[in-house]
């Protein structure tokens, strides 16, 4: 239908700016569902992404060092900078899946005085995570003493738009802050009623933990309900955890986690960004403390002051005119 659209619009080309712009972009995403709905492509993986209101189909390379090396010359030089590229104190993991095996690499610490300026609570009596009804019931307990404590100016990040709805659902008439929630508006709409309301709390999923640049004391806590593993059903998981395996090596180790480091610090970094910024950050998943590759996390977060006293998070919380 959209091929026979846009063969409709071709007779019509060079009679208005926006006709011969809407050709243009139903060519495009026509020729990108063929794509798609072909599957030749043996190197990529095909996958559907379901969300509140929308549906997306992704077509994702599994290697994508191979496309990169089309890209870089001797020619040609690059330079990369992020606040999260590191994993575990090193940048070894970015640089592979690039296929940069031979780039120089440096590591920079923040200018920010994390130690005074931020606070990271683990809550000590926090269950298993999961989507249980006493884990809710647990994250909602934290949330409101926080957000409580906090006199709103929360970020509640979660990994699943399920908990989400969830939380949101069960904060409802429990705070007396306005409540701001994914999917009730655009995301820009969204951050700047958190901003003009001063005293808002705002429930997000993925797309706010990147890109979010909201300063001083509108923002003094964010809370983030578990660390944010790919799902193991994930198609592009799947695709790249069967190459790495051909490989001989875990997919765990060399894309599961790395990953999940990356996207955490991607949530972690919209507490402090800038000099005078004071937070907590709260996690509500005990696995970084008791699993083995909890460090790999700790290692690679700012190093702000930890705690598992929930009690003393808040008071740091309390003392942020």
């Amino acid at each position: 239908s959209l091929t026979d659209l846009a063969n409709v619009l071709r007779h019509h080309l060079g009679r208005e700016d926006l006709l011969d712009l809407a050709f243009e972009q139903l060519h495009e995403l026509a020729e990108k569902l063929q794509d798609y709905f072909e599957c030749k492509d043996m190197q990529a993986a095909y996958s559907v992404e379901l969300g509140p209101r929308f549906i997306m189909l992704r077509l994702s390379p599994i290697n994508v060092a191979k496309q990169c090396q089309q890209l870089f010359d001797a020619k040609t030089r690059w330079i990369f900078t992020s606040a999260t590229l590191q994993v575990n104190r090193s940048l070894g993991h970015f640089a592979t899946e690039l296929g940069l095996s031979s780039a120089k690499q440096i590591i920079l610490d923040s200018p920010f005085d994390y130690p005074n300026q931020a606070v990271f609570c683990v809550p000590r009596h926090l269950g298993k995570v999961g989507q249980s009804q006493h884990t809710v019931k647990q994250l909602v307990d934290v949330c409101v003493q926080a957000i409580n404590a906090a006199q709103g100016r929360t970020f509640i990040l979660f990994t699943s738009h399920q908990m989400l709805e969830q939380v949101a659902s069960a904060l409802q008439g429990k705070v007396a802050y306005p409540l701001l929630v994914q999917g009730q508006a655009s995301k820009q709409s969204l951050l700047n009623k958190f901003r003009q309301l001063g005293n808002a709390v705002l429930l997000g999923t993925s797309s706010f933990w990147e890109g979010v640049d909201v300063r001083g004391k509108l923002l003094s806590c964010v809370i983030i309900d578990k660390l944010p593993f790919v799902s193991p059903d994930d198609a592009l998981y799947k695709a790249r955890a069967a190459n790495a395996e051909r490989q001989g090596l875990d997919p765990f180790s060399h894309i599961s986690l790395p990953q999940a480091v990356i996207s955490l610090k991607q949530g972690v970094g919209r507490l402090i960004r800038d000099e005078k910024d004071r937070g907590v950050l709260i996690l509500c998943d005990n696995r970084i403390v008791n699993r083995a590759y909890g460090q790999a996390f700790i290692n690679s977060l700012p190093p702000m002051q930890r705690t598992r006293d929930l009690d003393l998070a808040l008071q740091f919380l309390k003392q942020i005119p």
